[in-house]
């Protein structure tokens, strides 16, 4: 149950390998925070209410990684950071990874076209 997600076009870079890096702002309604913390099995995250997300994406092998998260409360305060190596997730048909993948990639198009 996420509310939305939002990409920072400002922090998009292309990467030596052809992959697009990106920052995600993705916020919660109470419903997604609650299952945010039964996933996390911690009653911390019951408070969450948007988190930034540093992703990687690669268009060829239509796969999207995760390397940080900072998950962020009702005040603003970070409830946590972590940073991790990223395994690949494979991006499937009528999902929102899918529709994020569309929205990265014209992102994408339109700074190079400002270029």
């Amino acid at each position: 149950e996420r509310r939305g997600w939002f990409v920072d076009r400002s922090k998009m870079a292309r990467n030596d390998d052809n992959t697009i890096s990106y920052w995600q702002l993705i916020l919660y309604n109470d419903l997604g925070s609650a299952q945010f913390a039964e996933a996390m099995r911690d009653e911390a995250y019951r408070d969450l209410r948007y988190t930034l997300q540093r992703r990687v994406l690669n268009v060829k092998k239509n796969t999207v990684r995760t390397y940080e998260i900072i998950a962020y409360g009702a005040g603003g305060e970070i409830l946590a950071e972590s940073a991790r190596t990223g395994e690949p997730a494979e991006i499937r048909a009528g999902t929102m990874a899918e529709q994020e993948r569309d929205a990265v990639k014209k992102a994408a198009r339109s700074l190079k076209a400002k270029r």
